[in-house]
């Protein structure tokens, strides 16, 4: 419903949908919601009864293909299941966003993690984005370790554009040197 009421508001200087307009220049649809990173990885965004029916619908999928879950293949049969859920997914919303509200920019999801996400679905995407942080707090604490990027031995700059793959355009969205670090003045 939201994205029907942005995408299908006409301008009324242009006469066009803003869905058509071209004054847009991509659509991010879902934000960083990678579901390898918010279901295996734990972080805090996929927990409960939705990571427990996750699990319960892998279970049924291996169950119906005859795939035998080991202790040793589990995790990246599981990896591979949230792939192939997260493909599904984005054919979905993109099939709505282009046919039913005729978007024409570039559209993309996935913007953080992309290095979790399976190639095969990253390449499907018009654009690839990502998110770069320099000594982002911990959630459970929420306190910065205070690491200058600069003398840091550990900064590793090629991470933030490891998602990138030749002749994809890339774009990122979200940067910063995270309040409270001190050093966050060298993000400039």
């Amino acid at each position: 419903d939201f994205a029907r009421a942005v995408f299908k508001h006409v301008n009324p200087y242009t006469g066009m949908t803003w869905g058509e307009d071209p004054a847009f220049l991509y659509i991010g649809m879902v934000n960083e919601d990678s579901l390898v990173v918010n279901v295996i990885k734990t972080i805090g965004l996929c927990s409960g009864p939705l990571k427990k029916r996750f699990e319960k619908d892998f279970e049924e999928d291996c169950a119906r293909k005859g795939i035998a879950i080991t202790t040793e293949t589990r995790r990246q049969l599981f990896a591979d299941y949230l792939s192939s859920v997260f493909a599904s997914f984005y054919q979905d919303m993109l099939s709505f966003m282009r046919n039913e509200l005729g978007i024409k920019c570039l559209i993309s999801d996935q913007n953080n993690s992309n290095e979790t996400v399976y190639p095969e679905n990253r390449m499907g995407l018009d654009f690839l984005d990502t998110h770069a942080y320099w000594d982002h707090p911990n959630f459970s604490s929420w306190y910065t370790h205070n690491i200058s990027i600069i003398r840091s031995q550990h900064a590793n700059f090629g991470s933030w554009i490891a998602p990138r793959l030749v002749g994809k355009p890339m774009f990122m969205t979200e940067s910063n040197f995270v309040y409270p670090n001190t050093q966050r003045s060298e993000e400039g």
